[in-house]
């Protein structure tokens, strides 16, 4: 076999010897292929499907007639005895003609090629047309975030440009403030967020104290807001706006989706400052706490006042949790919690399903709830109280006992102190007897004092010995 017909197999598949049918079959078979991924392959797909026209076409000129009449559907005996051609569609260039390659014009290298460059022009042409992105929709599931980021890609495609493959945290900031709002129930202040175009929002039931509230926006506009739902055991509450629909809101991310490690973001009104965004981690997950049935995440991003009910989102602007505690700082530092998004994901459904009267219904039962609420945290509150009272009450006994067993020991100091003086002054005092007695005695330098003199000294100073200790002794 030459070069060439081994490259032209080797394009198309085949073997050393095949028949028309073969080569025919195995080209339309390759050309499908490739014209059902015309479209994304551009000119290098369309110079592969030229190349396999002219291996097709090289191969059948080089088959004997014999094998392309019998490709036809025309047996060498029949035409041998003369016989009538089975009836058959035309394989020439006009009906009824039969061309010497046996092959259809519309399968030539020519009408191939020709083909190909108007698929081309016409791929070009109209590449905007068959791609671009619609245009974003303000629908339940397309939060502010992900509108924004596809009219960017929307914009993108227009000019024909790849679609933008993540958005910068200045532009992730500004669109996630506009679902963000700080929430306020007569003297109670925390934060929510919208996750409805019309108007429903989340923030933690411990910020709620009524039936009615407000919400105040970024750009400080302000609405009022009715209570949906509450679930107290989850801190969870869900509201409305009483009035407007089109309102920006967040996308609801998985929670079961993040790790220790991934990067989060709490957005509220802590100590009143609104549109505050702070950065940390997951630092751990499925925390949980006496009294709540709540799962938490844990973060170091920080959680202040005020924070309370806002949304911790991820890098794409999705919610994955909402903040509620925070330790104390006095306690420790960067110990944040957020309840988890997917453990109240059904109340949000259940809350959005209840019709008009529905919610009229159950107005009473959310405020018997509040109630109820009010009322344990009261409680809560007064144990507080007591128990601060009480630790402060056991303080001033212990500091108490601390100064008196202080005071003692101050007083056992002194007066050991004072003990030791009395016995120094009666020492000095019985060495001074000795001394005057040896000065006046006639041996002052073999000082020998009567018995009687040495009896009396030492008497004045067991006496005095038994004065400090009557006095000083313990």
């Amino acid at each position: 076999m030459n070069e060439l017909l081994r490259k032209c197999n080797e394009i198309l598949g085949l073997k050393e010897g095949a028949s028309k049918e073969e080569i025919v079959g195995a080209f339309r078979s390759l050309y499908a292929e490739g014209t059902s991924d015309a479209g994304n392959g551009g000119i290098e797909q369309w110079e592969k499907l030229k190349e396999i026209a002219w291996a097709k076409d090289t191969l059948l000129a080089h088959l004997p007639k014999e094998a392309l009449l019998t490709a036809s559907g025309v047996h060498p005996e029949t035409k041998a005895q003369g016989g009538a051609l089975p009836h058959n569609p035309p394989v020439g260039g006009h009906t009824g003609e039969v061309s010497s390659r046996g092959v259809p014009w519309w399968l030539s290298s020519a009408a191939v090629m020709a083909l190909a460059i108007l698929l081309c022009v016409l791929f070009y042409v109209y590449k905007p047309a068959l791609f671009k992105s619609r245009p974003a929709v303000a629908a339940k599931g397309t939060g502010v975030v992900q509108q924004a980021q596809a009219a960017a890609d929307d914009g993108a495609a227009r000019q024909g440009e790849p679609p933008s493959q993540g958005r910068e945290s200045p532009q992730l900031f500004q669109e996630v403030k506009k679902a963000v709002v700080t929430v306020t129930f007569g003297n109670q202040l925390g934060s929510g967020f919208l996750v409805s175009p019309e108007g429903y929002m989340v923030t933690n039931c411990h910020v709620v104290n009524g039936v009615k509230g407000s919400a105040r926006f970024s750009s400080d506009e302000v609405v009022d807001v009715n209570v949906i739902k509450i679930v107290p055991d989850k801190d969870f509450a869900l509201l409305k706006a009483a009035r407007g629909v089109a309102y920006p809101f967040l996308t609801l991310g998985d929670s079961d989706l993040c790790h220790e490690g991934d990067t989060v973001i709490a957005v509220g009104s802590p100590q009143g400052l609104p549109s505050t965004f702070t950065k940390g981690i997951v630092s751990a997950l499925g925390r949980r706490f006496v009294d709540s049935a709540a799962t938490f995440i844990q973060t170091d991003a920080a959680i202040n006042n005020g924070n309370s009910g806002g949304p911790l989102i991820n890098t794409a602007g999705q919610v994955i949790g909402i903040n509620t505690l925070t330790m104390e700082k006095s306690v420790a530092q960067g110990l944040n919690f957020a309840i988890a998004i997917n453990d109240v994901k059904g109340f949000i459904d259940d809350g959005e399903k209840l019709t008009e009267s529905e919610r009229s219904a159950q107005t009473s039962q959310i405020e018997f709830k509040l109630k109820q609420e009010e009322i344990k945290r009261d409680e809560r509150e007064r144990q507080m109280k007591e128990r601060m009272a009480e630790l402060q009450r056991e303080n001033d006994r212990h500091f108490g006992e601390q100064v008196e067993a202080a005071k003692e020991h101050v007083a056992a100091l002194q007066k050991r102190q004072a003990l030791n003086q009395c016995l120094g002054e009666a020492a000095s005092q019985y060495q001074a007897g000795w001394q005057e007695g040896c000065r006046r005695s006639l041996l002052p330098n073999n000082c020998m004092l009567p018995q009687v003199t040495v009896d009396r000294l030492k008497g004045a100073w067991l006496a005095n010995q038994a004065e400090c200790l009557k006095q000083y002794g313990e």
